[in-house]
């Protein structure tokens, strides 16, 4: 086991961008099960909202972490 801190800063944001994703996708699922067995319009509404803020939101923070380690990785020429 590696013990490094700028791995350990990636591996918890990747932690959360898992959890954002399970998140948004899960009630994406439960909207689908809301539309096609319960017929209950209103929380399918609720679930499409999470689930479209969640994910331009776990795109966001990837493009950050990715941006953040290609910055920090790379050698530059002067």
């Amino acid at each position: 086991m590696i013990h490094h801190p700028e791995l350990h800063e990636i591996n918890r944001k990747l932690s959360w961008m898992i959890a954002i994703n399970v998140i948004a996708y899960s009630s994406l699922i439960l909207a689908f099960v809301g539309v096609v067995y319960y017929d209950q319009l209103w929380l399918v509404w609720i679930l499409l909202a999470i689930g479209a803020l969640y994910i331009p939101l776990s795109i966001w923070i990837f493009m950050r972490m990715r941006k953040h380690i290609a910055m920090k990785y790379t050698t530059r020429v002067e």
